[in-house]
């Protein structure tokens, strides 16, 4: 009924420990419940997908495209109660405490009163979120503590509705942010099938960025689902904003007519990666950096061809940015970032994954 888990680090540059602890404990079986605990204090990359590696992990680090000089210190300390319904419906209370300190070249010092004379650059927030998510005919592989999902044939739907809560454990922002998630895995027989991945977002109050959306860049050189690979960390922030990822898995439907690739067993893969969003004007005056990032006036768009199932887990994908890539937006991302920051049109990713 009970899993305990942890780690703990040490940084031999800057001589500080890291670590982190968690607990999570299975109330009933049926119903289903769930409550877990969690508190780290660590070092983590905000504008990361949930999916790629942790910043301190060895891989992210000797693959890197940029030097890690804008991290965040967090300290975090949540829990949580979840209670599944009947199998894939479920919902999820979730309250959680985060400070965030800046690092290296990052700043978002931001004016903590309408006068704009007196600033921080430490950002403490208190939330609490109401999570429903619902897949339709779910299948699962269970054991006796945990489980796994084997997916549905149907889209899965989650809602998140988080509250900011200002003056809880010292908390200094209030807002409301509302997130609605859709996946779905589409056969199109015979050419193979489509995995899309839909997200809408609106949050309302005047924050700093790290609480808006800061959309999901990648700076290694491994390939990232859940991430723009062409966008840069802290690129583009928004407060309103709606994505569409979309991957085509050919499943050999061209290669198959080629005798070498059949006996080979690569398979094609095309995908699409869209945003758009915006910003209010007030979200930008917080700040005392007004140039700390750019805003989504038009939306940003990549496109992909990739080769997956070489030796049955490589897969290689190559990548455009077809949007913002211009001199004159280079120049901006120059001043906000440093000379040394570039625009990439084109880049090629790498990614493992076991194809049954």
């Amino acid at each position: 009924r009970l899993q305990l888990g942890g780690y703990i680090a040490y940084g031999t540059k800057d001589e500080e420990l890291k670590y982190g602890a968690h607990l999570k404990y299975k109330v009933s079986e049926k119903p289903l419940q769930w409550f877990g605990l969690e508190h780290k204090d660590d070092i983590v990359q905000l504008g990361q997908s949930a999916n790629a590696f942790a910043g301190d992990n060895i891989l992210a680090s000797a693959f890197r495209r940029t030097p890690p000089d804008r991290l965040t210190r967090n300290v975090h300390y949540s829990g949580y109660f979840e209670h599944e319904w009947f199998p894939g419906l479920s919902n999820k209370v979730r309250m959680a405490n985060d400070t965030y300190t800046p690092l290296g070249e990052l700043n978002y010092t931001y004016y903590v009163d309408d006068t704009q004379t007196d600033s921080s650059d430490v950002i403490n927030t208190t939330e609490l979120t109401f999570s429903t998510r619902f897949a339709y005919r779910e299948k699962f592989v269970a054991g006796k503590f945990s489980r796994i999902s084997l997916g549905s044939k149907y889209p899965v739907v989650q809602i998140d509705y988080t509250m900011g809560l200002k003056g809880a454990f010292d908390s200094k922002f209030e807002y409301n942010k509302l997130t609605l998630r859709s996946w779905d895995r589409v056969p199109i027989n015979p050419i193979g099938y489509t995995y899309i991945v839909l997200e809408s977002g609106k949050i309302w109050g005047t924050v700093p960025y790290p609480l808006l959306e800061v959309h999901r860049g990648n700076e290694s050189l491994f390939y990232d689902y859940l991430s723009f690979n062409l966008m840069n960390y802290y690129e583009f922030v928004s407060d309103a904003y709606i994505s569409v990822f979309a991957t085509h898995h050919f499943e050999g439907f061209f290669f198959d007519k080629i005798p070498l690739f059949r006996k080979l067993k690569w398979r094609e893969v095309a995908a699409v990666k869209a945003v758009a969003g915006s910003l209010t004007r007030s979200n930008v005056e917080i700040l005392s950096d007004k140039n700390a990032f750019a805003t989504l006036g038009k939306p940003y768009v990549e496109t992909q061809l990739g080769v997956e199932n070489i030796f049955r887990i490589i897969r290689i994908d190559f990548i455009w940015r077809l949007s913002y890539t211009n001199k004159e937006y280079q120049e901006q991302n120059k001043v906000r970032f440093g000379n040394d920051s570039r625009i990439a049109k084109f880049g090629i990713r790498g990614s493992l994954a076991l194809r049954f």
